[in-house]
């Protein structure tokens, strides 16, 4: 009998009532317009946060949201990104990738979806992305985080199986160090591993943080379904 992937998994699903308050509240937001002009931000006593387009409280933070850019984008890159060419062969890059997030996924115990959409906004699917900031690969590592999981040379991270087995098993880490709790983990992700711990084990303030968790909790339903090949 063909058991369903999520059989296999120790840690549960993303919890559909986090994807629908924080992905679609920031989906309807950009698609308003009111991510490009004055929105504000509360995070509550759970370390979630809550958006409005006007403060309704003290709590309300002033923040600037606007589409999450790959590590490293550039204006020349992001028009080309917008050819139909250059989709097509991003949704080729995701679907070569898929069967490989997959199988580590499920050898580590992870959310290949939860994986994938953390790919989607970390590196657009490409394997040979480089940050600013030295981040690398399709999961953006910095060498110096891949070093605790074996990586002996950095040109590791612009292969796809090892970048995946290095950030997925990261990922892994900071999920339980958080409780499981998938909002928090993507702000360490982001942030860095002891940023959420700092901040009283809620999401910090910083800007880039509050719109990337979100981000990629809303593309985690989207990588839930295979898709279907290109014509």
């Amino acid at each position: 009998m063909h058991l369903p992937l999520w059989s296999c998994h120790r840690n549960p699903p993303v919890p559909h009532r986090v994807l629908v308050g924080m992905g679609l509240a920031l989906t309807a937001m950009l698609l308003s317009g009111v991510g490009h002009a004055q929105t504000y931000v509360k995070i509550d006593h759970q370390g979630q946060p809550h958006w409005a387009s006007h403060p309704t409280g003290p709590d309300y933070q002033l923040t600037q949201i606007g589409p999450i850019k790959p590590p490293g984008s550039n204006p020349a890159a992001e028009a080309k990104r917008d050819q139909p060419l250059a989709q097509r062969r991003a949704l080729i890059e995701a679907q070569a990738v898929r069967p490989l997030v997959e199988r580590i996924s499920q050898r580590h115990g992870m959310d290949p979806a939860l994986v994938l959409a953390l790919i989607d906004v970390e590196s657009s699917f490409n394997p040979r992305a480089v940050s600013p900031k030295g981040a690398r690969g399709l999961m953006q590592l910095m060498p110096d985080t891949a070093r605790a999981y074996g990586m002996r040379d950095p040109r590791e991270l612009h292969v796809p199986e090892k970048n995946l087995d290095f950030g997925i098993r990261h990922l892994k880490d900071l999920l339980q160090a958080h409780n499981n709790n998938w909002a928090l983990t993507l702000a360490a992700y982001n942030a860095g591993r002891n940023a959420v711990q700092r901040h009283g084990m809620r999401i910090p303030a910083y800007n880039e943080t509050l719109i990337y968790v979100p981000s990629v909790l809303a593309r985690v339903d989207r990588h839930r379904v295979r898709p279907s090949q290109p014509d």
